[in-house]
């Protein structure tokens, strides 16, 4: 899935679009996906996406299945999915991480470091993790990602990886998920 994401992320870096949303029509608490739609306005883009050499080979050895660019029907409720990148600093890893940030950067000003601070247990919501690997700096990271039901219909406004987040960017994609089930995407 991470691939996919990837694959999305750089068109949408390349052509600078903000509009191009992700959707997991067959999210479910055990796990993230078997299928994934993407959403715009325009299906040229659309199409245009489809033609990314990620997924033409894909397609091209039988791991995927690419349908054609379809109208969304107007009945769909609207969900969102939010990149959670606060999930990320629950983890010791991060922390640690973090800490090493602090010491280095309070070293380099002369001060002493001595944390004291303990981060208290904290419940989320369910959320699925996705492997991703930058282009950039080929380190591997993780996204967390949750989805968020019945929501109001807002701008399609996301982020580089077709994602929502928890402040800037809000919008959201149809609930595919009864299209799915009916048509065995």
């Amino acid at each position: 899935m991470g691939r996919c994401i990837s694959t999305l992320h750089n068109y949408i870096s390349k052509n600078k679009i903000q509009d191009l949303g992700v959707n997991f029509p067959d999210w479910s608490a055990s796990s993230i996906v078997q299928v994934i739609s993407f959403i715009h306005k325009d299906t040229r883009t659309l199409d245009d996406l489809k033609k990314q050499a990620y997924f033409i080979d894909m397609l091209d050895c039988g791991f995927f299945k690419i349908s054609e660019t379809l109208l969304v029907p107007s009945t769909c409720q609207e969900v969102r999915f939010v990149r959670n990148q606060s999930i990320s600093k629950l983890f010791q890893g991060s922390a640690k991480r973090r800490l090493k940030r602090i010491k280095k950067r309070a070293e380099s000003q002369g001060r002493s470091f001595n944390p004291q601070k303990t981060i208290p247990p904290k419940e989320v919501d369910m959320f699925h993790r996705v492997l991703m690997n930058s282009s950039s700096n080929q380190h591997d990271f993780i996204i967390h990602i949750q989805k968020e039901s019945n929501m109001e219909i807002s701008t399609p406004c996301f982020n580089s990886y077709g994602l929502s987040t928890n402040q800037l960017f809000k919008g959201t994609v149809p609930d595919l998920s009864k299209l799915v089930l009916e048509n065995n995407f």
